[in-house]
């Protein structure tokens, strides 16, 4: 039979074996397929954003590197970055945004058990990069690399346990009220724990089954140390654009005419989702507090959100809400700020302080904040408060306005801090992910060559 004569079907199977056993990074480049579970859009956040920023990066390797994140979208199609590099985007089969879960679509999902786009786009990839264990694409992912014997990777991004208690006490408080049932079902079934402990159990269960995790801060690291051995995890870093996130990018005068905001104004500012989750309303009542005290100063908030016309209720035209900005914009509005104020306590590692720090801003973080080790535990380059103590932020925020020698001296420690210990993205990807990702394509190739070809003298298997 010629090659013109067989079926579709077996012309794919022996494309997907030509692809595999010529060898990646040296014939050819290493095909890698990153899952990330969250839509695609300018308005996404950091877990979406630090694979455009590493998917950028790629474009630059075309002969080591052909990459694709797979993301969801409203509809499904690609986006092409360079010849070596794409987004693919993949409509959601059970979309949580038709359920009603929460109104920020920055974190709608999926909840089918399985994607067939996906898993069809999956053949052609290396190995599988996921970002996360608990939805719709990961599970694809998961799957496709059990039944095709390829190396499946896992890198932390969202702390989705805690977020899990979180939205689950929002949502039934929107189902059921404040009333008599929510305190029953979180005060007496602890549903929101439940829950939450049920997403971990998930989560141990994906790490089990991986070839290699990353992550982001001690406390990832010794979760997938409960389940994987400690030889086959390492970190994940979070780079910094410094062309885009810079001192010297600092414009008042920009920011009068764009924004109206005055230049005698002490800008505090806030960039993530507007919502409970981040407690934007702890540094919104701080600024009311020192606001009603006479002090001139101004919350500029970058990012959208629920609690966004509530802050703009308390604050009037104390406050300014920027809405969704691209990246170049948020470089300036930093810099032309004078403190990073960021009291959300669900974090993995949150990129914005070292944006802001890159940008010659004091920062001001939750005490249990995640990533803890961004901020030097002796406060000489931030501070760490109460997550949700409206009169602890505006204590502090009152005294850097008032000891300009305190602030120069936690901005000028931040600058050193993040030049040392934040590379750019480009760093992370050779240094972080290539390495690992080659190093198990080979040990998979490697243990494929042994079970083929046994030592001589052992018994067949």
């Amino acid at each position: 039979m010629t090659a013109s004569t067989l079926p579709l079907s077996a012309l794919q199977d022996a494309g997907k074996a030509a692809l595999r056993t010529s060898a990646p990074g040296v014939d050819r480049p290493l095909s890698v397929g990153v899952i990330v579970d969250l839509v695609w859009g300018p308005w996404a956040g950091g877990h979406v954003k630090c694979w455009e920023r590493i998917a950028a990066a790629a474009a630059a390797m075309p002969r080591e590197l052909d990459v694709t994140v797979h993301y969801l979208g409203e509809k499904s199609g690609t986006v092409e970055l360079a010849d070596n590099v794409r987004f693919q985007l993949h409509r959601p089969l059970i979309n949580t945004k038709w359920l009603g879960f929460t109104d920020n679509r920055q974190n709608h999902t999926c909840l089918a058990p399985f994607h067939a786009g996906l898993s069809q786009a999956l053949a052609q990839h290396d190995i599988v990069h996921a970002t996360g264990a608990f939805f719709s694409l990961a599970k694809t992912g998961l799957r496709h690399a059990r039944r095709n014997d390829v190396p499946l990777v896992y890198s932390f991004h969202t702390d989705t346990v805690a977020y899990t208690r979180h939205y689950s006490r929002e949502i039934l408080k929107r189902w059921f009220g404040d009333g008599a049932i929510l305190r029953f079902l979180v005060d007496k079934v602890r549903y929101d724990q439940i829950s939450g402990d049920r997403m971990q159990r998930v989560l141990d269960h994906y790490l089990q089954q991986c070839d290699w995790v990353l992550a982001s801060k001690p406390e990832d690291r010794s979760v997938a140390e409960r389940v994987v051995s400690s030889e086959r995890v390492s970190y994940l870093r979070r780079g910094i654009d410094r062309g885009v996130f810079a001192p010297q990018r600092r414009d008042r005068a920009r920011l009068l005419s764009s924004y109206g905001i005055a230049e005698d104004r002490f800008v505090v500012m806030f960039v993530g989702r507007v919502d409970d989750a981040k407690n934007v309303m702890t540094v919104a009542r701080a600024t009311k507090r020192l606001v009603e005290a006479g002090a001139p100063i101004h919350l500029a908030i970058a990012g959208t959100g629920s609690r966004a016309a509530d802050v703009r209720a308390l604050l009037g035209e104390a406050v300014t809400l920027c809405g969704q900005v691209e990246p170049d914009t948020l470089g300036w509005l930093y810099a032309s700020a004078d403190v990073f104020a960021f009291p959300s306590e669900f974090e993995i590692m949150p990129n914005v302080v070292n944006e802001a720090r890159a940008c010659g801003l004091p920062v001001l973080v939750s005490q249990n904040i995640g990533g803890m080790d961004l901020i030097d535990p002796r406060g000489e380059d931030g501070l760490r408060l109460p997550g949700r103590d409206p009169q602890a932020w505006a204590e502090a925020i009152g005294a850097l306005m008032r000891d300009r020698g305190r602030w120069r001296s936690l901005a000028e420690a931040g600058l050193r801090r993040v030049a040392a210990m934040a590379p750019g993205w480009d760093d992370v990807l050779r240094q972080d992910l290539l390495p690992v990702w080659r190093r198990v394509i080979e040990e998979r190739r490697s243990a494929g060559v042994r079970q083929a070809h046994p030592a001589a003298g052992a018994a067949p298997g």
